[in-house]
């Protein structure tokens, strides 16, 4: 009785001061309105009571795992910020702008927010990527599921997502999704130094003159090594510079003979004599 009374009196109140914002008052939703009570609570059914808030005396009900508070005047959700425990929140039909309050429901698996004043997809979806155990949501009937690629895009961000707006993922969203985490995003791709600092003039011109130094030691090396051997050409590549139509060792090897022999037959004796001491006998064929 003295619930009842209590609720005349809350409606006189509010007939009398139509200012007056309703609560929402969790302790309706139990028989044994005590503490012990309160805290063996795991669900409280909050729906069509109009109210604009929720009272501070959810505080009391530390275990509530489901929450319903569809159809009512809620703006926000800031009450529920310190209930880690929840796992089902159905608040469609209200007058939400934002899901923060809810940031700290880890366990989080099912989410009903159709029917609000939800904007910035980007950002909502950015919010929700919080959640891991995230398999149902219901965004329809927001301002943010107007946008284009809703659908897709919902998908793509939210990974442990297994029904959108009452329609379950598909195996072919499923593996797009897949391959879209698979794949680098461009602005991930590690930058190199040398796109990051870009060298001055002076050090352009020194990286320019030590180019032609190394040019430099590289031909007096090769040209020290051809005047110990005693050679009037450097040595020739194991390979011909051009190989015959016929890649089979023995064309191979009579090409680099053929070629061998023109090469001698434009020395001098004198030249022809010093290399055959280094090498042998020399086969002109």
């Amino acid at each position: 009785m003295s619930d009842v009374s209590d609720r005349q009196e809350n409606e006189e109140k509010e007939t009398n001061n139509p200012t007056t914002s309703v609560e929402l008052n969790p302790w309706k939703c139990i028989a044994n309105k005590t503490r012990k009570g309160a805290r063996e609570c795991t669900e409280l059914y909050l729906c069509e009571e109009a109210g604009e808030d929720i009272s501070s005396e959810i505080d009391k009900f530390p275990n509530v795992e489901v929450m319903w508070i569809e159809g009512n005047r809620l703006s926000s959700l800031l009450r529920l910020r310190t209930h880690s425990r929840l796992q089902e929140i159905y608040a469609s039909n209200n007058c939400l702008t934002s899901l923060q309050g809810i940031e700290g429901c880890k366990f989080l698996r099912k989410l009903i927010v159709s029917s609000n004043r939800l904007e910035d997809l980007s950002k909502q979806l950015q919010f929700l990527s919080k959640f891991s155990f995230l398999a149902s949501l219901e965004l329809d009937d927001n301002p943010c599921a107007r946008e284009e690629k809703y659908r897709q895009r919902c998908i793509a961000s939210l990974s442990s997502l297994a029904v959108l707006d009452c329609s379950p993922i598909t195996l072919r969203e499923r593996d797009l999704r897949e391959q879209q985490q698979q794949q680098p995003s461009a602005s991930k791709r590690r930058v190199s130094l040398s796109e990051i600092i870009q060298p001055s003039i002076s050090e352009t011109e020194a990286f320019a003159e030590a180019d032609k130094i190394r040019v430099r030691w590289a031909r007096r090396e090769e040209a020290a090594a051809v005047a110990g051997w005693g050679l009037v050409s450097p040595p020739r590549s194991d390979k011909p510079i051009e190989f015959p139509a016929s890649c089979g060792n023995v064309d191979m090897q009579l090409v680099r003979d053929r070629r061998e022999a023109s090469a001698y037959s434009s020395l001098t004796p004198w030249e022809a004599s010093l290399r055959t001491s280094c090498f042998g006998v020399i086969i002109f064929g």
